[in-house]
């Protein structure tokens, strides 16, 4: 994993947060009612650049958040927009009831999850199929 650049992370936090409207204390309820809890103060450390080590699973609360991925090698315009966790569950549950899926209908981030999911699924289907034999 590189490293990531601590100073685009604090404005990309502080301009996310400005942009959704949120204080920096609704920004920590925010982060918290994902299961992740989080002070005020550490969110005005992590903006302000006197956080000097980041928790990882802070990263992807406030991703998680905000609903975008942060990209230190990009600039934020850059950075993709989130697949929503419904959209990867129904995936899965289709390809978990073996239904037929054209991949030119799926969205390029859905298409490598489907690419990577499909042969487990298949294999799984065998595996199944086998056992119900025996």
């Amino acid at each position: 994993m590189s490293t990531l650049d601590l100073n685009k992370l604090s404005n990309w936090v502080k301009k996310k947060r400005n942009q959704n409207g949120l204080s920096i204390e609704a920004l920590a309820r925010e982060i918290t009612n994902t299961g992740y809890p989080i002070s005020n103060n550490k969110i005005w450390r992590l903006e302000t650049g006197k956080i000097k080590k980041l928790d990882y699973e802070l990263l992807i609360r406030l991703e998680a958040v905000f609903q975008q991925q942060f990209n230190s090698s990009k600039k934020d315009s850059d950075a993709g927009q989130m697949l929503s966790v419904n959209e990867v569950l129904h995936l899965i549950n289709r390809l978990k009831n073996n239904e037929i899926l054209h991949p030119k209908y799926l969205k390029p981030e859905l298409l490598l999850i489907y690419d990577k999911l499909k042969p487990v699924y298949t294999k799984l289907q065998r595996l199944k199929d086998v056992l119900d034999g025996c």
